[in-house]
């Protein structure tokens, strides 16, 4: 069964869409996505290390990447 087939909507009185039911795996999937985009906007400022800086730092603290 798709996931799209277990989300569930309540509606009001007049049949509008009020609220909505889903799988507690797909929210801790939104859940953690808004984490990640929250992440990436707070850094989104800061300077950018090459990737080279990256791997010369890592062959430097562990001897191999």
């Amino acid at each position: 069964m798709s996931s799209q087939k277990k989300i569930k909507y309540i509606y009001d009185d007049k049949g509008n869409k009020t609220d909505v039911i889903i799988p507690i795996n797909k929210y801790e999937n939104l859940l953690e996505d808004l984490a990640d985009i929250k992440a990436i906007e707070d850094r989104r400022h800061e300077k950018s290390i090459p990737l080279e800086e990256i791997e010369k730092r890592l062959y430097k603290k562990h001897g191999k990447i």
